[in-house]
């Protein structure tokens, strides 16, 4: 095994050599003893590689480099990071809506505007994941939202065969996430770049069946997206008795053979119950579509919706990936270790309405008028720092949909505000607090 950094791209690139077996019986020129020792030495360096294959990789996009890392896998409380992350609810459709299969329990892909807008979550939270070359864009796969700053998506979708060696790979550059992409259009969220990529070492060599991968985001974008929850499910007769939901952007069906045809520029959503249950796998009968890859098996629950299984393979069996609890637990740890506020770079306010809500003006200083485009006189008002965490939350009186705003001896810096009526989301500002 050796591992190698190439220097044009950065990349991390390993090649993995697969002939200790064929070096110990075929080097017949060396004599048996030093064939058998130099044997041992190889056996026992890779059994010391394999035991840091829960190790990850952590490629940063930003300066095309690349690490091996060991995170905290402690055991954590998920039940009790489990939140509604969603500022605005919205039942799924009645199963009787979706149109079923002859072959699976799970219904058919139908596009998802049949039932919601791309701005409603959990559409909102669901990603089209893309890697832009100049004016070039090219289609990777799928994703979901799962925190602050983060997406969850399958491994392979990240990764890059670097010059045609399937034992050489490489990190796929310029990578951006598209929520509630739908119909060709960017949503009112736009796109927003990946800048690091969290992958299992051990997946990444070969040797183990994570095909999953963590993105972390420059913007905080699921602040206004919402995201889903992340866990996992050990018990096979519940996994299989519980109805879920699949967001996907499916491309090109003609490389599978498939009746029907997808382009990639529709959001399509499928439910129904699992045919398939194993170890490692949440099966579906029915055919894989590229695109597909990196969507997320996800449940409605208490806490709003969670995700169980990530989609990786085309065959039926091996259709989602079942999260493991040290996966759930290792993420979580990452997204929860950088929570604290990063550096931003100073926003220049060029317009600070979206969806309904205006503020002026800003920056502010002392005191700004909240402007709602309906004529309603209570609000609340959530605040949001840059690191995505909420510093505090008031409801407002006003009239004929405006209202004072005062900055509450909040730190100088960007913030993002987001503005509800009885628990209904109206609208989202971005402010700058001066002193």
């Amino acid at each position: 095994m050796d591992v190698m950094f190439t220097s044009p791209g950065k990349f991390v690139s390993i090649v993995i050599y697969k002939n200790l077996l064929q070096f110990f019986f075929c080097s017949h020129r060396l004599g048996y003893m030093y064939r058998l020792s130099t044997f041992g030495v190889l056996l026992l360096f890779s059994i010391k590689a394999l035991a840091q294959d829960d190790q990850l990789l952590v490629y940063d996009a930003n300066s095309y480099s690349s690490s091996v890392k060991q995170f905290n896998s402690e055991p954590i409380d998920l039940e009790g990071l489990k939140a509604k992350n969603y500022t605005q609810s919205w039942q799924m459709p009645n199963p009787s809506m979706f149109c079923t299969s002859r072959s699976s329990k799970f219904s058919e892909m139908q596009a998802s505007c049949s039932f919601l807008s791309p701005d409603q979550y959990p559409a909102s939270a669901t990603v089209k994941i893309v890697s832009i070359h100049g004016d070039t864009t090219w289609d990777k796969c799928s994703g979901m939202i799962v925190g602050d700053r983060y997406v969850l998506t399958a491994g392979h979708c990240v990764i890059n065969d670097e010059d045609g060696w399937k034992d050489i790979k490489g990190f796929v550059p310029n990578m951006y996430v598209r929520p509630g992409y739908d119909k060709g259009v960017d949503s009112k969220y736009g796109k927003i770049k990946v800048e690091k990529i969290y992958i299992f070492k051990s997946y990444f060599m070969g040797k183990s069946k994570k095909d999953i991968a963590l993105l972390e985001l420059s913007q905080p974008i699921g602040v206004q997206t919402g995201w889903v929850n992340m866990d996992f499910e050990d018990d096979n007769l519940k996994a299989i008795s519980t109805r879920f939901y699949n967001f996907s952007y499916p491309m090109d069906a003609s490389k599978v053979n498939y009746y029907r045809n997808y382009n990639g520029d529709t959001l399509y959503l499928k439910s129904g119950y699992p045919d398939n249950i194993s170890q490692h796998y949440i099966g579906i009968n029915g055919v894989g579509i590229p695109g597909e890859s990196g969507s997320l098996l996800i449940a409605d629950d208490n806490n709003g919706f969670t995700a169980y299984g990530v989609r990786n393979f085309s065959e039926e069996k091996f259709s989602f990936y079942r999260l493991k609890k040290e996966d759930v637990t290792i993420f979580y740890n990452i997204i929860n270790r950088n929570k604290a506020p990063k550096p931003t770079v100073p926003l220049v306010v060029k317009n600070t309405s979206m969806n309904g809500v205006s503020i002026y003006p800003n920056p502010v200083f002392e005191k700004a008028i909240i402007t709602t485009h309906s004529a309603i006189t209570h609000i609340q008002v959530n605040c949001f720092d840059a690191s995505g965490s909420k510093v505090y939350n008031t409801n407002l009186t006003g009239n004929q949909g405006r209202f004072v705003f005062e900055n509450y001896n909040l730190p100088q810096g960007n913030y993002l505000l987001i503005v509800e009526q009885n628990n209904i989301y109206l609208g989202t500002a971005k402010v700058v607090i001066s002193k």
